[in-house]
Order: structure tokens, then sequence, then C-alpha cells
């Protein structure tokens, strides 16, 4: 960036031929008069660099890149994460972080990260998004009984999954991180709940409810 600046300023100086700047058009004389090349070269240096810039600062901070939901669909017994990708086409990764109890403990330590399955790519853990088009990535799911009774939930990742023991009133936070290219991972906070008719809800939350040194030390 210094180098870009003092070289446009220093192309007058260096570069000292001269020229003419001639421009007609419509029958009629817009620009006629000399120049000199070092000069006109170092304004249009600058403009083209000023036209880039500009369009990186919109990129940035125009239309959101990467829309995630807030909360999850279900979808017969399975938890869905609904995500869109609204500016232009990249690669992106949902992993589920940990999985803790309502105290800030951790479930299954030693298990997480782990990349979380596709709906319509199952099996992959980093999928091709495409502008426009709404994707889904399953977080977890009920498997029931013979006799259709709810019988535990199961996390699901991309290459396996594992239970997640609830009790009835009990609650587990999952805690999801989704990449988008160079920017800051988005974070998802989930409580699921066994409620006392032995069904398993899940409810969004903005903030944790507790600060676990584990994920404290995953920030950093």
């Amino acid at each position: 960036m210094v180098i870009l600046i003092f070289g446009i300023i220093g192309l007058p100086f260096v570069w000292k031929s001269s020229g003419y700047l001639y421009f007609y058009a419509f029958n009629t004389e817009f620009i006629s008069s000399p120049v000199q090349i070092g000069t006109l070269a170092a304004i249009i240096i600058a403009f083209a660099w000023i036209m880039v810039s500009i369009g990186r600062a919109y990129e940035l901070s125009g239309i959101p890149e990467l829309d995630v939901a807030d909360e999850l669909d279900e979808d017969h017994d399975v938890f869905r994460l609904r995500l869109l990708s609204e500016q232009k086409d990249f690669e992106t990764t949902v992993r589920l972080m940990e999985v803790f109890n309502a105290d800030g403990s951790r479930r299954l330590p030693g298990r997480f990260p782990i990349s979380l399955d596709w709906t319509h790519h199952s099996g992959e853990s980093k999928i091709h998004l495409t502008k426009g088009v709404s994707e889904s990535v399953s977080v977890a799911r009920i498997n029931r009984s013979e006799t259709d009774q709810v019988g535990m939930l199961f996390y699901t990742g991309a290459t396996h999954s594992d239970a997640i023991q609830i009790g009835i009133g009990g609650s587990a936070y999952f805690y999801l991180r989704i990449d988008r290219a160079t920017r800051k991972p988005i974070e998802r906070w989930f409580r699921f709940e066994q409620t006392a008719h032995a069904e398993i809800k899940a409810f969004p939350n903005a903030l944790p409810p507790f600060v676990s040194q584990s994920l404290k030390t995953r920030s950093v």
C-alpha cells in the first residue's frame, strides 16, 4: 500500500516526458491540452486503485455474505439449520464445537469439534454454496422406539453420530460455528430440552447461558 502511494506520487517527477491530451466527441472539443505523461499515468493508476478499493469495501460491508437461520427447522425428527449465500458462491463447513450441560460442563469431552452432515450432500463436511440457493445442515436427530416413543437425541456428524442423553426436564446446549471464507466465523447456540411429555424440543439462544473455560480457549 505504502509503495503504491509513493509510486503514484513519484511518477510525475520520474516520468517527465510531455504529450498532448485531446478528446473530441459529438462535434465538440472537450479536452485539448498539453500534459506530462507521468502525471497522466499517476492519475489513471490512482483512479483504478480507488475503484478496486470501493468494490472491495462494497463486497465486505454490503449484502451479508451468508445468512444463517437463528432457529432450527424440525423435519421428521431431524433438526436442521438453514443457510443462504446472498452475495456469491463459496465453500463452507458447519462444525459442532461442543455440547454442554446447563452448568457449563462438557458432554462427551474429546469428541469435538466435528463437521455436521449436509442434508443434500450426506457424508460431506465442506460443500460449495451457490448464490441464492438455500442449503441446510443436519444438527441433531431423535431416535424413536418401535412404539413411537422418544428414545434419545443424537448429534449428526458428517462421518458419524453419537447419543446425547437428556433426562426429563434436562437440557443440552449445542455450540456451532459456520465458516465463511476469510471473515470471522458465524456462531449459533441451540438448547435441546426434554419436556415432561418426553418430547425433545430445540430452542435458540442468542447468548450462552454460561461461560466455559474450554470455550474461552477455543475463542482465542
